[in-house]
């Protein structure tokens, strides 16, 4: 199985053995504390049927067989206190569900909160069966999330994945910078003023991602690479970047982002990711002119209603017509999107 950071990979820390002894022990990991998103399990023999009451929570869960992971979508939904009378009437009504060799037979149920569903195994052999959350919640936080803490990068990243180990990721937002006209920059004020202007400019960007939530991952002469949980924390930040820097420095950024996923690697002491969703953002970025942001069409309009939402100065965005560009390594052209800001008054 493909290890994926954002699904399936827990983090755990302990004290070190600098600070005191820790013994390793084996607990219970199917205790209730830790998991909070299963309602109810139950042992079903074979040839037998248990009866369940549907969870209180109005919201969609799963009935899965341990092991053998057959899931069937179990959606709960509340009638409105208008609808005392349905809502009895639904209550009456048992909802069943049967497994055979093959999987459920059933192909998705919907029911009241507290209503009774019989669950029937028709295998030869006895199964464990649970009513779980379908989805994650809000308070969980995955491996590649933990990744793009920058205290976690600077203390534990050579602890996540070994040297030449990787581990999939299947969303990340990735974003590159690059300092336009940087080379006469260097010659016309020789490279230590140069230099100098230049490690401003990583400490600003450095501060304005960690400030979205991202996390710088390395500099490449002077670009930066740069990587976000969300796609709207990337787009918030690179608006924050034009309109901030463009607003106070004498050069242009431009600025490239794009959304998909990718695979961590550990190389060279730290975390990096590598895959298309990284080629794209580098080759996307080089397309731009001073003081721009280039994505792909498709992230502009999934963006844009978030861009109107939190801009305060809408004014202030000049957004592109789609325009069509050819990117090295890829047999199809792209259709992308670009807007700048103007400097704050």
């Amino acid at each position: 199985m493909k290890v994926m950071f954002d699904r399936f990979v827990e983090l755990c820390f302990s004290v070190h053995p600098q600070v005191r002894k820790v013994s390793r022990t084996i607990y219970c990991a199917g205790a209730p504390a830790f998991s909070p998103h299963i309602h109810s399990q139950r042992l079903i023999r074979s040839k037998e049927t248990i009866s369940f009451k549907l969870p209180e929570k109005s919201i969609d869960w799963r009935l899965r067989v341990l092991r053998s992971n057959e899931h069937l979508p179990l959606s709960v939904v509340a009638y409105p206190k208008d609808s005392i009378r349905n809502r009895d009437q639904i209550y009456e009504e048992t909802k069943e569900a049967e497994l055979i060799g093959q999987g459920w037979v059933t192909k998705d149920i919907q029911g009241q909160p507290g209503q009774t569903l019989r669950v029937t195994n028709n295998r030869d052999t006895d199964v464990m069966v649970v009513i779980e959350r379908e989805g994650w919640e809000d308070i969980v936080a995955t491996a590649s999330q933990i990744m793009l803490f920058p205290e976690f990068r600077s203390m534990f990243s050579t602890d996540v994945l070994a040297p030449g180990q990787q581990a999939g990721i299947s969303s990340l937002t990735v974003l590159f910078t690059d300092l336009c006209g940087s080379t006469a920059y260097y010659e016309e004020v020789g490279d230590s003023s140069a230099y100098g202007y230049v490690r401003q400019m990583f400490d600003f960007l450095m501060t304005v991602v960690e400030k979205h939530g991202g996390s710088v991952v390395k500099t490449i002469g002077d670009a930066v690479m740069a990587v976000f949980d969300s796609a709207e924390d990337g787009l918030e930040a690179a608006l924050f970047i034009q309109r901030k820097w463009h607003a106070e420095k004498e050069l242009s950024l431009r600025i490239g982002l794009h959304h998909g996923p990718a695979v961590a690697v550990g190389m060279n002491g730290r975390n990096d990711y590598f895959g298309r969703t990284v080629n794209m953002a580098a080759r996307i970025q080089a397309l731009g002119g001073p003081g721009e942001i280039v994505m792909e069409s498709g992230l502009h309009q999934r963006l844009a209603g978030h861009k109107k939402e939190r801009d305060k100065r809408p004014s202030s965005i000049q957004t592109s017509e789609p325009f069509i560009a050819e990117l090295k390594g890829l047999s199809e052209p792209v259709k992308l999107n670009s807007y700048s800001s103007r400097a704050s008054s």
